[in-house]
């Protein structure tokens, strides 16, 4: 018989024989996405085993959280001080697990592995002809290491704005539950009684009940209000007998539940094993009102239930488990089921909310290589129509309307948005993040340049991917895309010296040496995870001794000695990766390997010292020496472990700790403390207590795993990052808004997120990453960089977010339609007691607010809290960006953001207006400098476009092109001057001035600050560093205040250029431009050569742009081109012209979305209302 619910209300007691075992804290298993050459694996049930096994596994930090109390307290202690960092990629970065829509229908929330929650507004910009939907906000939760923080389970309220989030909990009890408000991103409330992962959250239809399940199978239901929990059934440990709970606990982590309308509860009880194997399942009935009057429905589940829904009337439910098996009740009728026929096991279910529709969501089929969103007509029991998807679609979701389906099942994280009765293609919500399925470094010099495949193939194990894009991590540029020759990358095996090695049924990895079988690679499924990929390494004299595999659940790399017989072991463990490995590789030098991951980051490891074996410094990066009766440490290895835990040569070990099964144990002896450090297992988190010249040091836990030594991210728009741990980094002209550290501020607050260019002044070191691979280790890349290396490296980037204000947008409030032309922004800002506020600037959608007015001055113990007003004219777009932006000192900047509506049919309080200022010179004073060909010919062209395309909109005022000779720094000033006069005063927020340049710029080698060469200058005066004779970028601070929009559009880098074309060159004019939100569109990367051809008669970029201008750009059904419009036509239009060698970027690329900025067509009827 099943269990009932509640504790008193079944006997239980009755059905518990014999001892009890309390489960350990377990995750929501993964199921393990789609592999490339899967169809050559062994068969159909050892595919589903192997995938039963990876979705039983968790990770081993869960594990040691429940073994003992003080290690759970020191891993949040860990997890709150600790700078987490995330890559923001404007969209999800692993598996979405969780899709929920708001009640209103106007957005979607999305979430899963890579641990946020994304808000995407679903009303349609009127941007093309397609639908352009935002990704308005992310709403964070706490996050650790591994997968904790990942989120399994979404539900939204029914009626009202209230999402209900839960997953593996990085701070609490590992089941927390957080209520947020999904419009304005703020915490509502934490809820908890759970001790395990949350698998599955519903809302009832009157939304006055949340139910939630656990992995450990724990039901509650929460009473909207004050949120207390009612369990309706204990943990399966208390549930079950023992051995029947035990078996419960080694399947999948599939605990799905559903809400009858809003009077009942639909459970899974398990009624014990089957004769012919499986776990057996029913339904279960649960009044809210009445949990002791549940019923048990008869038909039967085989394995798990994979799937639960039901329909708001409560007339209606669906379930489906692993069998293949999908039911469809009539709970009315109180009868069997139908069984329906889906194309595959089942893992998501969502009925419209009028219930005439059931959208299915199916595993991937092992034979056909795809799984299946079904769309079922419910009253005929038949399917409508299906799509086929690469990946799981582990989520599906109607929205209110009933007119939309959302699912998930793509190859690259997306999430999908349809029309139910789809006529055309879905619209994709996807971020610029991709899945690395291939790496490989170069066979020549420059020798650590690598090459990364995005495309997956279906080749079979380790064979994943061809190489189609490339990045040198010394010179610091990206390579040309699609112009990679597979010949010049080391393969897999370019060191296997006769090795090789095959996959087996059993997930292990066999190894062989020319043809004869040696060691197995064994690693634990549960723990480690499977085996992806793998490659050889060869010693100092050439000869194979090692191999390194990539793996999923840890998403780690490990290195392991080659043997001839027996179980190979592990030499290093490397740990960095947030989605499964799908390739690594190693250089030809054989110091680093670099492995790639679905997560999109490619990782570089040190491989130093390695021959040594897992000895201490294998395991932990350093050895120890006894001294005095002390444990000292000596040869710390800078990427180390230890070394990024502050431990530096000298320091005295005098105490470990480390969990024994459910013991906690300690030593303090030092020749126990080395064997203990040497033999452990691999797993084992270690409690460190070191000295530092007799003073002790804080405490830290420790895995004997190595971090990376840098990280690469390319985005699908060809940004790019490169970074260290210790946060020093480089980035392309957009690519500091890549990522980031979110920092834990406990359970009952919303962590905080800082973007690494908030902190660029401090951590962008060009100088120090492009030597970094070179030098080996952060440290000695200061010193070949002349710089001197920061004491505590590991110190730099907590300091610098410690002094970094915190800034709160007061008014308006997050999605408040604004009507007015106007409106007050008020801030509140905490400014550290160590630091001075330099400046607080507030825009919308780039247009900026006179200076603030400070309101309020309040002097705390550490801080000081100022509050400042603006008041902001407003553009008349659909939607507007407000961003408050502060600087400070340390130096540090702070940056709060808000999306407002404007009312439909807004316009502009009066005809905007345009003026234009162009430079250009073709040939130089002096002879040295190389002349450009159509520099002059490309200021005319496009000063006279804007003046005859944009009429219909604007009312064109000034426009004025200096050419050659014209263009000195005097000169330069007095037009700018003449341009802008009176527009301080008189300038409308939908205004438009336009800056134009075409020639040479260069970048002060010291300074980093940019010119644009004057005709007059010399090129002697580069070496002189005499810029008198340059436009100075400083001169556009000028603009700062003027309440426009501003665009500056360079065309300035060229063949022949003064200096060598580098794309940090480029990069420090548009910064500088950025940080006073000056849209900018330059003609190429900065380390490109922009392209001219006389049969063009402009260069690239210019002849590009003059088409869009001219019409050619997609647009609305009114002719309008926007900025958008042209930015998307050039840059596509510049690569197909110039064989993807030449590549234009505008910024700031996380405002462009949001900017309705017109730059030609239009007439009378469009500024009546677009």
């Amino acid at each position: 018989m099943a269990a009932g619910p509640g504790v008193g209300v079944v006997n239980a007691a009755e059905r518990r024989r014999g001892s009890r075992s309390t489960p350990s804290p377990r995750g929501f298993g993964e199921i393990q996405g789609p592999r490339p050459g899967a169809s050559g694996e062994p068969s159909r049930r050892a595919f589903w085993m192997a995938w039963l096994a990876a979705v039983a596994a968790f990770s081993v930090a869960a594990l040691v959280a429940a073994l003992a109390q003080a290690a759970e307290d020191a891993a949040k202690r860990e997890a709150e001080q600790e700078p987490w960092l995330r890559i923001q990629a404007g969209g999800h970065t692993a598996t979405v697990r969780a899709l929920a829509f708001t009640p209103d229908g106007k957005r979607l929330c999305s979430a899963g592995l890579d641990k946020a929650v994304q808000v995407w507004n679903l009303t349609a910009v009127a941007r093309d002809l397609r639908r352009t939907f935002l990704r308005e906000r992310t709403i964070r939760w706490q996050v650790a290491r591994g997968l904790r923080g990942s989120i399994y389970a979404l539900a939204a309220s029914p009626t009202e704005p209230l999402l209900a989030l839960g997953g593996y909990g990085a701070m609490g009890s590992l089941g927390e539950i957080l209520l947020v408000h999904p419009v304005e991103g703020h915490l509502v409330q934490v809820i908890e009684a759970h001790r395990q992962t949350i698998c599955a959250l519903a809302f009832s239809a009157d939304g006055n009940w949340l139910g939630s399940s656990d992995a450990g199978g724990q039901i509650v239901v929460w009473r909207r209000g004050e949120w207390k929990p009612r369990t309706l059934y204990e943990p399966d440990a208390k549930t079950y007998d023992a051995p029947l709970a035990n078996l419960i606990q080694q399947q999948p982590k599939l605990r799905p539940l559903a809400i009858s309308g809003s009077e009942e509860v639909i459970v899974p009880a398990c009624v014990g094993r089957l004769p012919d194997g499986p776990l057996g399942w029913k339904l279960q009935r649960v009044p809210l009102a009445r949990p002791d009057a549940f019923r048990t429905l008869e038909a039967m589940h085989l394995g798990m239930v994979s799937a639960l829904a039901a329909t708001r009337d409560g007339r209606l439910a669906a379930s489906a488990d692993l069998a293949g098996r999908l039911y469809l009740w009539d709970l009315e009728a109180a009868a069997l089921p139908t069984e329906l026929k889906p194309g595959g096991v089942v893992l998501s279910l969502s009925f419209s909310p009028d219930g005439k529709t059931l959208a299915v969501g199916t595993a991937v089929d092992p034979k056909q290589q795809s799984s299946q969103l079904e769309i079922w007509d419910v009253a005929s029991r038949t399917v409508r129509r299906s799509k086929p998807l690469a990946d799981h679609v582990h989520a599906c979701a109607i929205s209110p309307d009933n007119k939309d389906v959302a699912y998930v099942g793509g190859q690259g994280h997306e999430v999908f948005v349809e029309a139910l009765e789809a006529s055309g293609g879905p619209v994709v919500l996807q971020g610029s993040g991709r899945r690395i399925w291939k790496v490989a470094f170069a066979r020549a010099d420059p020798p650590y340049r690598i090459a990364f495949g995005t495309t997956a193939r279906e080749r079979g194990f380790n064979d994943y991917a061809d190489v189609d894009e490339s990045f040198d991590p010394v010179a610091l540029e990206p390579g040309v895309p699609n112009a990679v020759n597979p010949a010049d990358w080391l393969e897999p095996d370019w060191c296997a010296g006769g090795w090789s090695a095959r996959l087996q049924p059993d997930g292990t990895l066999q190894t062989y040496h020319r043809g004869a079988a040696r060691g197995r690679v064994a690693l634990d499924p549960r723990f480690e995870g499977r085996v992806r990929c793998c490659c050889w390494i060869a010693d100092a004299r050439g000869e194979t001794f090692a191999i390194a595999v990539g793996c999923d659940l840890q998403n780690s790399v490990f290195v392991l000695r080659l043997v001839p017989e027996g179980t190979c072991p592990v030499l290093r463990h490397f740990r960095g990766h947030h989605d499964f490995v799908a390739s690594v590789a190693v250089s030809r030098d054989l110091r680093y390997l670099a492995s790639a991951s679905a997560d999109g980051t490619v990782n570089f490891w040190s491989l130093a010292e390695l021959e040594q074996g897992a000895e201490l410094c294998g395991r932990w990066g350093a050895e120890f020496v006894e001294r005095g009766g002390a444990l000292v440490a000596a040869n710390v290895h800078p990427a180390g472990p230890l070394w990024g835990k502050g431990v530096r040569d000298g320091d005295a070990l005098r105490e470990i700790r480390w969990n024994d099964g459910p013991t906690m144990r300690e030593e303090r002896r030092p020749d126990a403390i080395r064997d203990q450090l040497r033999n452990l297992p691999w797993g084992t988190q270690v409690a460190f207590a070191f000295a530092r010249q007799g003073e002790p040091q804080a405490p830290f836990q420790l895995l004997p795993a190595w971090r990376p030594l840098a990280t690469l991210f390319v985005s699908r728009d060809r940004r790019w990052a490169f970074w260290t741990p210790q946060g020093y980094y480089d980035a392309s002209i957009n690519g500091d808004g890549l990522f980031g550290w979110q920092v834990n501020r406990g359970l009952h607050v919303l962590p905080d997120f800082f973007r690494a260019d908030q902190f660029r002044k401090k951590l962008e070191r060009p100088d120090v990453m492009e030597r970094l691979l070179p030098a080996g280790s952060l440290e000695q890349a200061f010193e070949e960089a002349r710089q001197k290396p920061p004491p505590q490296a590991d110190r730099v980037l907590p300091e610098q977010i410690a002094a970094t204000p915190r800034l709160e947008i007061v008014a308006p409030q997050p999605g408040q339609v604004v009507a007015d032309h106007a409106a007050t922004v008020r801030a509140r800002i905490l400014v550290p007691a160590s630091g001075k506020l330099l400046e607080a600037k507030a825009f919308a959608n780039g247009v900026s607010a006179a200076g603030p007015r400070l309101v309020r001055e309040r002097v705390l113990p550490e801080a000081r809290e100022l509050t400042y007003d603006w008041v902001l004219r407003l553009p008349a777009d659909p939607k507007n960006l407000i961003q408050v932006l502060v600087e400070t000192d340390a130096p540090t900047q702070a940056l709060g953001e808000l999306l407002i509506e404007r009312p439909a049919g807004i316009r502009p309080v009066r005809r905007p207006r345009l003026r234009i200022l162009a430079a250009a010179i073709d040939q130089y004073a002096d002879a040295a400098i190389q002349r450009l060909h159509f520099a002059v010919a490309d200021a005319e062209a496009i000063a006279q476009t804007l003046r005859e395309h944009s009429q219909g909109w604007y009312a064109v005022e000034k426009a004025v092109v200096l050419k050659n000779g014209q263009v000195t720094p005097q000169q330069w000033r007095k037009a700018l001057d003449e341009v802008c006069a009176g527009l301080r005063e008189q300038a409308g927020p939908d205004d438009l001035l336009v800056l134009f340049f075409a020639g040479h710029g260069i970048v002060d080698s010291q300074t980093q600050q940019y010119y644009f060469i004057g005709h007059k200058f010399r090129l002697e005066d580069l070496d002189k560093r005499q810029y008198a004779e340059c436009i100075s970028w400083k001169d556009f601070r000028s603009l700062a205040g003027i309440p426009c929009r501003r665009l500056i559009l360079l065309d300035t880098c060229h063949a022949g250029a003064v200096q060598p074309l580098r794309s940090r060159n480029l990069k420090a004019g548009v910064r500088e431009l950025g940080d006073d939100v000056m849209f900018t569109f330059a003609a190429s990367a900065g380390h490109e050569k922009s392209a001219e051809n006389p049969r063009w008669r402009h260069g690239a970029f210019t002849q590009s742009l003059l088409e869009s201008l001219r019409g050619e750009a997609p647009s609305r059904p009114a002719p309008l081109v926007t900025l958008n419009d042209a930015v998307a036509y050039v840059q596509a239009a510049v690569r197909k012209l110039t064989n993807d060698r030449q590549n234009p970027v505008a910024a700031p690329d996380d405002l462009l979305p949001f900017t309705h900025l017109i730059l030609a067509g239009g007439d009378d009827a469009d500024r009546a209302g677009r």
